[in-house]
């Protein structure tokens, strides 16, 4: 018996019915002790292993990078030989992934810099206020404080075009946030929220690519489905254009650990409404 095997054999029946699963979008509800990432990782090992033959890839999506090590961890012990047909990290690593190759068609350089680390991100935002105050703004250093919110909107999938529009308590807000954008257009950077925005913003302008990636990643497992922002939502809904359903989606349900916002549990019913995926609650270890 395959190590693959033996650890399918020893999850529980409800688990293994989620490892199983076929075609068709599914929604797990596990809670805290239900071992999802063995049912993860043992999924994206047995499609690949039932699959062997083929050459369609699995993508597995999580909002760590911690997370992430762990899940390919244990899908290459499981398949080692089979291992690189599995892409598997955060969604902001795939993103990198999809704009450094097809971000062209919107104007994205494919050599771009990425900016993720805070110091780097205030320090744009700091040459920003000081070329705006060069040019006559009225700005100061306590405008610092709007970083936040901007990084909120983006995680919302605001983007220039659309922050516009926003009805905000504070005006300033909205050009700084401009300010921002532009100051990272200006170095050839993006950070993670602007990769993921600008990635949904490819899919949606040219629906072939999303369909590509369709046909070169059949299956699509989404970890921590409750912790993801609405503009990875948005990313996921964008990609699964004409009908794409193959989503296996797993969110903790345990509220004693992870109390849903108003936000997350709106997102779970867009994906059911969106998607209308077979439920599975898995509750037990």
């Amino acid at each position: 018996m395959s190590t693959l095997q033996a650890s399918i054999e020893e999850l529980a029946e409800i688990q293994r019915r989620a490892v199983e699963w076929q075609d068709g979008p599914m929604l797990v509800l596990a809670s805290s002790g239900s071992s999802r990432t063995d049912v993860l990782t043992c999924r994206v090992a047995r499609i690949l292993t039932n699959s062997a033959d083929k050459r369609f890839r699995v993508l597995a999506l999580t909002v760590t990078n911690k997370a992430a090590a762990e899940m390919r961890g244990r899908v290459s012990a499981f398949v080692p030989k089979l291992y690189k047909r599995a892409t598997i990290g955060t969604f902001h690593a795939f993103c990198e992934q999809v704009l450094r190759q097809h971000g062209i068609h919107i104007g994205v350089d494919s050599y771009f810099e990425k900016f993720s680390l805070d110091a780097d991100r205030v320090a744009v935002f700091r040459d920003a206020l000081r070329k705006a105050d060069a040019m006559g703004r009225s700005v100061s250093l306590d405008d610092e404080r709007y970083l936040g919110w901007i990084d909120r909107l983006k995680a919302r999938g605001e983007t220039v075009e659309t922050v516009k529009s926003i009805d905000c308590e504070d005006s300033r807000i909205q050009w700084l946030f401009r300010l921002y954008d532009e100051e990272l257009r200006h170095l050839n950077a993006l950070d993670i929220n602007t990769m993921i925005n600008e990635t949904c913003r490819l899919f949606t302008t040219y629906p072939e690519i999303a369909k590509f990636y369709q046909r070169s990643y059949r299956y699509w497992l989404i970890d921590e489905f409750q912790g993801t922002t609405k503009a990875q939502y948005m990313l996921i809904r964008s990609m699964a254009t004409h009908g794409f359903r193959n989503i296996f989606a797993v969110a903790d349900d345990d509220q004693k650990i992870y109390k849903w916002s108003a936000e997350n549990l709106q997102q779970i019913r867009e994906f059911e409404s969106d998607f209308d995926p077979n439920r599975l609650h898995v509750s037990t270890n």
